[in-house]
């Protein structure tokens, strides 16, 4: 599981904050509160390709009927799963939604699950 730290916004239920202002939506946010030092744990295979997280990739490695990508978001090494062959190499910048119904959310303190 890809993990990267963050809170949810502020009078936006539902939207968290990476630590440099990427903003992803999350469908359960359980018991966290905003403002609340989280950690936002996204599986592989729940990163889809077009959106508007900005990912730097790092390492571009087709395999057949998927392609896998190792980026970084905020600078925390990221693994995508891609069931399509991109035209992304080492340095470019890759624009991707995840999906809200996969994100796990994680107190960054005692790294309790507070999503359900």
């Amino acid at each position: 599981m890809n993990m990267t730290p963050g809170m949810l916004a502020e009078g936006e239920p539902g939207i968290f904050v990476t630590g440099q202002g990427q903003r992803i939506a999350v469908a359960n946010a359980g018991t966290a509160k905003p403002g609340q030092k989280l950690i936002c744990g996204i599986r592989p295979e729940a990163i889809h390709l077009r959106g508007d997280v900005a990912l730097r990739v790092k390492v571009v490695e087709p395999t057949g009927s998927e392609t896998h990508v190792v980026a970084e978001l905020d600078g925390n090494e990221m693994t995508c799963v891609f069931r399509e062959r991109i035209k992304a190499g080492p340095g470019d910048e890759l624009k991707v939604s995840i999906d809200p119904e996969a994100i796990h959310l994680f107190d960054a303190e005692g790294g309790q699950r507070l999503s359900a």
